[in-house]
């Protein structure tokens, strides 16, 4: 008996866990999905801006700023796409077990 209710502690512990790792999977995906949209919008404005600087719309420091945003936006990407790939890994070794 105490084997049994330590084997169903153990499954639902597992249950759990499983859960834990497939929302943390899917939380990883949904922030990728958002910074793959913001990189692209940044990357939007970034050659909206060089066109206006080449016409004299924009300055070098407005110019400079975007393109700042535009990196940022790529760094929260490529942040965001190794936690996805991170949680998939971590999901795939736990699902094997």
């Amino acid at each position: 008996q105490i084997a049994e209710n330590e084997w169903k502690n153990y499954q639902e512990k597992a249950k759990i866990e499983e859960d834990d790792l497939q929302n943390a999977h899917t939380i990883a995906r949904q922030l990728l999905d958002n910074a793959q949209k913001s990189y692209q919008l940044s990357s939007e404005n970034y050659q909206i801006a060089r066109i206006k600087y080449q016409n004299g719309v924009f300055s070098y420091d407005q110019l400079l700023n975007i393109q700042n945003e535009w990196l940022n936006a790529e760094n929260q990407y490529l942040n965001k796409l190794a936690n996805f790939f991170q949680q998939q890994g971590v999901l795939k070794l736990k699902s094997t077990f």
